[in-house]
């Protein structure tokens, strides 16, 4: 059965370390846009993990461009919330 449906079983310890250690990463533009956002520290965490698995991460075409595209404004509206903040203060 399992391997017939295999879809309907999560895999056994030694099929997720094998699948961690052979699968392809393949962010989406909100976790690379996410990157203005995080703290300094998850970011830096994050970027740490990209260049731990870098062999192995996939961006799409399409991702990059919405990346390009989104970041300037993501930067902004960054900026903006911190500058809120400080006139809260």
């Amino acid at each position: 059965m399992r391997k017939v449906f295999r879809s309907y079983y999560p895999p056994t310890a030694d099929e997720f370390q094998e699948l961690w250690q052979k699968c392809h990463f393949v962010p989406d533009t909100n976790v690379l846009l996410g990157l203005y956002r995080y703290t300094s520290k998850t970011a830096q965490a994050l970027l740490d993990r990209f260049e731990e698995v870098s062999p192995r991460i996939w961006l799409p075409h399409r991702v990059g461009f919405e990346f390009l595209r989104g970041r300037h404004a993501v930067i902004a509206d960054q900026a903006a919330v911190y500058a809120s903040a400080r006139r809260s203060v």
